[in-house]
């Protein structure tokens, strides 16, 4: 999943086809290869997490999303399953 951009705001896409002039083609390639945990250049979690043991400030920043994100989503789903958490 290190590959998907997972919730954006709607919004984001024609911004970015109007304002920042990007074709279909490259929202489509930064949404669904260059996302999420490339805001350190990496998208194995295996090595971002290295990255982060050896201080890296994006790599940090990257997991910090990342774990937000998973939070975010795994509490209200696990409780809408019945699942305590």
């Amino acid at each position: 999943m290190g590959t998907r951009s997972g919730d954006i705001d709607p919004g984001v896409i024609s911004y970015l086809w109007r304002r920042a002039n990007m074709s279909v083609e490259e929202i489509e390639s930064m949404l669904n290869q260059r996302p999420g945990l490339g805001l350190a250049g990496e998208r194995d979690f295996r090595r971002l997490q290295l990255m982060v043991e050896s201080g890296d400030e994006s790599a940090q920043l990257a997991y910090d999303c990342s774990s937000t994100g998973c939070a975010s989503t795994s509490g209200p789903t696990s409780q809408c399953c019945g699942i305590p958490m």
